[in-house]
């Protein structure tokens, strides 16, 4: 006889006791959501000053590198933050010694990898005008791939102790940062080129690194907890899980962080400065289910009994996210790009109507991979996302090169909907395990 899964409490006693067992979850997630939608009211008077003061050629390839140096900086961390989001809870006693040694390597390795990259881009056409022509601008933007990797495991280190906050001020502080450098290179700078908008973007994400380190060390002293001396002995035991995270991160990252290089080779830097304005928007939508996703993950590292009913509530929020960010660009693409310059509806007009019912998509991904992380499963996320992602630019490609930005559109949609569906099950077997177990029961014990 199958089990029936359990009907939940309904009423205001239920819905207090739902947010009493998630807590943890709903104060950390809220302090990244909060952080979110403040960074997102900065970033957008970012972008709308960039616009507003530079040409769309210089924003458009700014946008392409600011992508192509956080894509970078996934790659040169190699997995170091997700394995300390898994790992610091487990291992409260070691997590000053971790933390050191994952921020030494992250630094290492990423501005290894922008180094390698500068010197490719000598090679080949990469479509960032001269921004990586000279010596100056693959320094430059070698440091903002180490420092932009720096700040990932910094951020992931804390969600990792739960103490999301602090991401949270860092986040707002570089934020707000930039934005106040790229007022003054406007003010002071005629004909402003795409490497000096960059500029902007890598020095506050320096300077934000720098104040936190200040405050850490201001509150515990030179001999507190904030530093410990790196040990890469330390990471070899876990040098599978290590890799692991690290090709689900680069497999999770590449299709978001690479389309608006895809839109700017593929059509043109002006057209990106359009595209990227409504993608920076609907990235805003993405780090609701990015954010819940991450403690889900790292809740349930530290106790499995709350992965169920976190992923749950996850869940419903992300979905309605998703739901809200695709009648907004359905109702109101160009006027959203109105917002950052006139000439944004002219270049993009109606393409990116549907562009925001990709929310919905991305959500149920960023909960696959973090289901897959609590179980284990590393390898087969990681071929997923990668087939995954490879069909979703497969699909932006052919459809920027037989139809422009509209079918661009639609063909990375319709490759990411296509994924969701892939992954649905394993999310919903995770989140509602009582009905799997029930399902599931029947082939235990096959009639005769």
């Amino acid at each position: 006889m199958s089990r029936s899964a359990p009907a939940p409490d309904m009423g205001l006693a239920g819905l207090r006791g739902l947010v009493v067992r998630n807590a943890s979850l709903l104060l950390n997630a809220g302090a990244l959501a909060f952080g979110t939608i403040v960074t997102a009211v900065l970033g957008f008077a970012y972008w709308f000053v960039a616009a507003r003061s530079f040409t769309p050629e210089a924003v458009g390839v700014a946008a392409a590198a600011v992508s192509m140096m956080s894509l970078l900086a996934q790659a040169g961390e190699t997995g170091l933050g997700p394995m300390l989001i898994g790992h610091v809870p487990r291992r409260p006693q070691d997590a000053g010694a971790l933390i050191s040694t994952a921020l030494a390597a992250a630094a290492i390795g990423c501005v290894a990898v922008g180094l390698c990259y500068g010197g490719l881009a000598q090679l080949l056409p990469i479509g960032m005008g001269d921004l990586l022509a000279g010596a100056s601008g693959c320094i430059l933007f070698a440091a903002g791939v180490g420092v932009t990797g720096i700040s990932l495991v910094v951020d992931q280190a804390f969600v990792g102790l739960m103490r999301s906050a602090t991401a949270m001020w860092r986040g707002i502080g570089f934020a707000a940062g930039k934005l106040a450098m790229l007022c003054l290179v406007a003010w002071l700078v005629a004909g402003a080129t795409g490497a000096d908008i960059l500029a902007t973007w890598i020095l506050a994400q320096a300077a934000s690194l720098l104040v936190l380190a200040g405050s850490i060390r201001f509150r515990h002293g030179t001999q507190g907890r904030a530093w410990a001396r790196p040990s890469l002995t330390m990471l070899r035991p876990l040098a599978g899980d290590i890799l692991g995270h690290h090709a689900v991160n680069v497999a999770l990252q590449v299709p978001s962080l690479a389309l608006p290089l895809v839109v700017t080779v593929v059509l043109s830097a002006e057209t990106n400065a359009a595209f990227y304005a409504g993608w920076a928007v609907l990235n805003v939508a993405f780090l609701v289910p990015a954010s819940l996703a991450t403690v889900v993950y790292s809740s349930g590292s530290g106790d499995p009994a709350r992965i169920a009913p976190g992923l749950r509530l996850s869940l419903g929020i992300s979905a309605l996210t998703g739901l809200v960010a695709g009648l907004a660009f359905l109702l109101a693409s160009q006027a959203i790009l109105g917002l950052f310059s006139p000439r944004y509806p002219e270049l993009a007009g109606t393409s990116l109507s549907l562009l925001g019912f990709g929310a919905l998509a991305v959500g149920v991904k960023y909960h696959f991979v973090a289901v897959e992380r609590l179980r284990g499963r590393l390898g087969p996320a990681a071929m997923v996302l990668a087939a995954g992602g490879t069909l979703e630019l497969a699909g932006a490609v052919l459809g920027a090169r037989y139809g422009g930005l509209t079918t661009l559109v639609q063909g990375w949609l319709a490759a990411a909907c296509l994924q969701a569906v892939v992954m649905a099950p394993a999310i919903l077997q995770s989140a509602f395990p009582a009905v799997a177990e029930a399902d599931a029961a029947p082939s235990l014990h096959p009639q005769r």
